[in-house]
């Protein structure tokens, strides 16, 4: 319990704009790698690349669990609360799943989704841009 009491001070007992502040921002770095996937989809096929491993596999899950508890926790400041929760819930067990997944299976799916051409990867960058800005709108208005 001592640690949700310094949570609420460190917080100012408003964890709803924490949490929409970290969708924001999660939305916003969305938004940018889904620029760069369009305008490098090379480029995004690197970047992904630095995921491969076990470490790759503790980060990933890490950013899915952080993202979907924020947008569970910002839900009832959105515009779509609805929207949120799903989303949230499909980040957050994607994140807890992703571990069981392990590092050799998600290095097969990397180099599987980096095969597919630019055309498909800028499909995608543009998913994550449309993503990044409906849930930086529904936090930020």
């Amino acid at each position: 319990m001592a640690e949700i009491a310094v949570w609420r001070e460190l917080s100012g007992g408003n964890e709803a704009f924490i949490m929409a502040f970290l969708v924001a921002l999660l939305s916003i770095i969305m938004v940018l790698i889904g620029a760069y996937g369009l305008a490098s989809p090379g480029g995004l096929v690197s970047f992904t690349q630095m995921w491969k491993g076990q470490r790759g596999v503790w980060m990933g899950a890490a950013i899915r669990i952080a993202f979907g508890v924020s947008l569970w926790g910002a839900a009832p400041t959105s515009h779509t609360p609805k929207v949120f929760q799903v989303f949230g819930v499909i980040s957050l067990l994607s994140g807890i799943l992703l571990p069981f997944i392990g590092a050799e299976r998600l290095s097969q799916l990397i180099s599987w989704w980096s095969r597919l051409g630019s055309t498909i990867i800028r499909g995608w960058s543009a998913l994550a841009i449309a993503l990044g800005v409906f849930f930086f709108w529904s936090i930020a208005t």
